[in-house]
């Protein structure tokens, strides 16, 4: 077969890949990203809020910063959420032990119980959640909202946004992932966040 045949029969056999490349995206519409973070695990992220739940010992209301690093302390050297209050000392302090294992956080620390459970995934199925439009802070956000029910203490709802982390936490029978201290209404809201 005489080269230029062979090249038509082989642009002829691509014609209809040329064709379904080049289509209306009606036809082929590309389909959404379905990667989501809810909290995001990265060193790189700093998190401010705003809350109450040192009110018993610092103040009503202390800004707080959040930040997820490796670390050594009594316990061992893993991960951590490390927490630091500005106003009071510019120090990191190891808070709550986590571990990230199949898209889920486990608190190996402190806070809200001592032991090994999860606390939250970096993705829910959409019978685990309920989705909420909150505005924090002047800023707007769609959130997930996840209540946890802690048995004969009460309940503890935590809104998390895709790529930001947790938003908000609120608690009326003072149940908190920064503190185990109080016994009446925790409020812990997002003022910023940079990566």
């Amino acid at each position: 077969m005489p080269l230029r045949l062979k090249l038509f029969a082989f642009s002829v056999l691509l014609l209809p890949l040329f064709m379904s490349s080049c289509s209306d995206d009606e036809d082929n519409p590309v389909p959404p990203s379905n990667t989501v973070d809810y909290f995001p695990f990265a060193k790189g992220y700093v998190w401010t809020y705003e809350t109450n739940v040192f009110k018993d010992w610092i103040g009503p209301s202390v800004m707080m910063d959040l930040k997820i690093d490796t670390a050594t302390n009594s316990r061992g050297h893993f991960t951590w959420m490390l927490l630091r209050i500005p106003d009071k000392s510019p120090d990191w302090t190891a808070t709550i032990g986590v571990f990230d294992s199949a898209g889920t956080i486990y608190s190996i620390g402190d806070h809200p119980i001592e032991g090994y459970y999860p606390l939250f995934k970096h993705e829910y199925e959409e019978n685990e959640i309920e989705r909420e439009t909150i505005t924090v802070k002047g800023r707007t956000y769609e959130t997930v909202k996840i209540a946890v029910q802690v048995e004969s203490i009460g309940s503890v709802t935590w809104w998390f946004a895709d790529g930001v982390g947790l938003v908000r936490e609120h608690s009326m029978q003072g149940l908190s992932l920064f503190s185990d201290d109080n016994d009446d209404e925790v409020l812990t809201e997002l003022v910023s966040y940079t990566r």
